[in-house]
């Protein structure tokens, strides 16, 4: 072997550890993060319909096909678990990164191709959308991939790298719409660099037309968009200023951002110099190129620049323009900078590497707010129902998705669609419809049909779910009034920004108040205990949890704090079995006069216990004496304390 092979297998090497590790560090700061709407979505579809029907979906909801057939693909050999789902665009990344090398050094040396490798994987902005279960790294990957097929079929334009140029354009432009502004922007770099060639301009063109008769199919759906984004736009795309082009170099900065500014003056400055030294693996044919070899410091200045150009030209006519959908720009912005950056003296580029090592390793920039769907999810999961009614109070679509994703999904007794009960704004029933098993339960107003639908939703139910978040529906606190009226909230959980890096999420549980309310026993001269019931029977085996729900009420504030008891005791007297804690998890000094509290507390039976039967007693009593409050009946007759629920039996096991 060579020393030329030994240095060619050396920096292959060393781009292939460069890829892992970036997508290593990627990975890492995916780890745990719930989906955001827009992947819960797409996961859903993949679990609820067959791939002919997402795709269908994705004709009608405006979107190319290629990213509905691979992400069903994938969840259906992968699960819908984040971490496996991820790992697709993981992949989808590394090669990504791997054909930017490639790219790279075609175009210059292997150093800066590493450098470019390096500069894409550190930038916080690919990091994050990339590594979503997005199509935006499939994007990427086909945009990286149709570039260095070009540049491979100019050198020798055979049917080969012909075909390979069709597929990547075709991959692109069934990927995302923005693909063909890529398309579009290779074919201006083509007629400013390639000189005339009558020949070869007539079978780049034939590339381009089988490129674009792909999209036959996807023409109408792509026309209906264009329609309705001329006469709507979409809400959270970006205007054509100067405000919106400082706002993306802001989201789209390396990391110091005084750096990345830098290498990119420093990138457009060399620019307009000498290549000096930089020498491509493979030279072109100086005969087919202009500017030859200066051309290749250009290539990546005109794509980006054309992109760009045409993409907020467009958008004067109709807004379509956000900051995601032109990733695929990074790649181009990451070869010059690792130009810029190469024409630096060693020692500076080391220095380099480092500071923009540091930040990528040790801050995860978050672009787009996520939700705490999974643990919403975990927190219900504690103590869901089957059949519990679950009520979701958000204003937007997009809100619901995820929520109802999780909760559908993610309990080891998923929620069926019928219990599921949306309250949002109208209009955006069109986009429920595009919803794996769209809702069959949807209120959009406050009236007395709606009131009625809601009552007759809610029913008897013991159990009701109340999950609300950023943007409260204005009408919703009226339908929860009407859940007061016959429910108590028994547990609830808060997720706020500043808290845990989410936007304000919330859930409630409520509990059905009791019928049969009245003082049964009162403790001492302030709580009544208005109605208990034993969850299950009374007939046990040994190692079986049983579960007492009480409903307690003060008469006045309370000064001091009491903890309740609940004991199992045995035929000589002893209690086997017992559980204390503040009553309904509340400090009894905070408990209002007059309000209901609900206690749920178990007991199990211990595994020894022998057959036979077991008195079952709750109480009330002073934590710092252990002294019991007095217990007496609601006519003032005094019985024992603790006082007696029950007995459970227990039989052998």
């Amino acid at each position: 072997m060579t020393a030329h092979s030994d240095r060619r297998l050396v920096t292959y090497a060393a781009a292939a550890l460069l890829v892992l590790a970036l997508v290593a560090l990627h990975t890492h700061h995916f780890a745990g993060r719930n989906y955001r709407q827009d992947e819960a979505w797409l996961v859903h579809m993949a679990l609820e319909n067959t791939l002919v029907e997402n795709v269908r979906a994705g004709a009608i909801a405006d979107h190319p096909v290629s990213w509905y057939i691979f992400s069903d693909v994938w969840v259906t050999l992968a699960g819908d678990r984040e971490s496996m789902t991820r790992f697709f665009s993981t992949l989808v990344t590394a090669l990504a990164l791997a054909l930017l090398f490639r790219l790279a050094s075609d175009l210059f040396d292997t150093r800066t191709a590493l450098l470019a490798v390096f500069l894409l994987g550190t930038s916080a902005f690919f990091q994050f959308h990339v590594h979503e279960f997005r199509p935006y790294s499939l994007l990427v990957m086909a945009v990286a991939g149709l570039q260095l097929a070009l540049l491979r079929w100019l050198r020798r334009p055979d049917f080969r790298r012909a075909l390979l140029v069709v597929g990547m354009g075709v991959l692109a432009i069934n990927t995302h719409f923005f693909g063909f502004y890529a398309l579009g922007a290779l074919a201006l770099a083509f007629v400013i660099l390639v000189r005339w060639d009558r020949g070869l301009y007539l079978r780049a063109l034939g590339l381009l037309v089988a490129i674009c008769l792909s999209f036959l199919g996807w023409l109408l759906p792509f026309l209906h968009v264009t329609l309705v984004l001329v006469s709507d736009g979409f809400n959270y795309s970006l205007t054509t200023s100067w405000e919106s082009l400082t706002y993306l170099a802001d989201r789209m900065q390396l990391n110091p951002a005084p750096l990345g500014t830098f290498l990119l003056l420093l990138g457009l400055t060399v620019t307009v110099g000498s290549l000096r030294a930089f020498t491509p693996v493979r030279p072109f044919s100086v005969a087919r190129l202009r500017f030859d070899p200066e051309w290749r410091k250009w290539y990546g200045l005109i794509f980006a620049a054309s992109v760009l150009i045409a993409a907020f030209a467009v958008n004067l006519v109709f807004q379509h323009v956000v900051p995601r959908s032109l990733i695929i720009i990074l790649p181009s912005l990451a070869l010059l900078l690792a130009f810029a950056l190469r024409a630096l003296p060693w020692q500076a580029q080391i220095i380099v590497v480092l500071l923009v090592t540091l930040p990528a390793v040790s801050y995860f920039r978050r672009f787009i707010a996520n939700g705490p769907y999974t643990e919403i999810a975990a927190f219900m999961a504690e103590t869901y129902q089957p059949g519990s009614p679950v009520v979701i109070a958000m204003p937007l679509v997009w809100q619901h998705v995820p929520v109802t994703y999780a909760v559908r999904t993610r309990l080891s007794q998923p929620v069926p669609n019928a219990d599921l009960l949306h309250l949002m704004y109208g209009g955006q029933d069109g986009a429920l419809n595009f919803m794996p098993d769209p809702p069959v339960n949807v209120i959009h107003n406050y009236s007395a049909a709606s009131l009625a639908r809601f009552d007759a939703f809610i029913g008897s139910a013991a159990q009701v779910w109340y999950i609300a978040g950023q943007g409260d529906v204005e009408f919703a606190p009226a339908f929860v009034e009407r859940l007061r009226a016959h429910y108590l909230p028994y547990r609830s959980i808060m997720w706020t920004a500043e808290a845990d890096g989410y936007p304000l999420h919330y859930v409630t549980e409520y509990r059905r108040i009791p019928d049969n309310l009245g003082d049964q026993f009162v403790f001492g001269d302030q709580f009544a205990l208005q109605s208990w019931a034993l969850t299950g029977s009374v007939e046990v085996v040994p190692c079986q949890t049983a579960t007492v729900e009480s409903w307690w009420q003060a008469s006045s504030a309370p000064a001091n704090n009491y903890s309740l008891t609940l004991v199992l005791v045995g035929s000589d007297g002893i209690g086997v079995a017992q559980s204390d804690g503040a009553p309904a998890g509340i400090l009894t000094g905070l408990w209002q006069p007059g309000q209901l509290y609900l206690d749920v507390r178990a007991v199990t039976v211990p595994c020894d216990a022998r057959p036979g039967e077991y008195p079952l007693l709750l109480g009330l009593y002073d934590p710092d004496t252990l002294v019991q409050l007095p217990v007496q009946l609601a006519d003032g007759t005094p019985v024992s304390a603790p006082a007696y629920l029950t007995t459970l039996f227990v039989r052998p096991g």
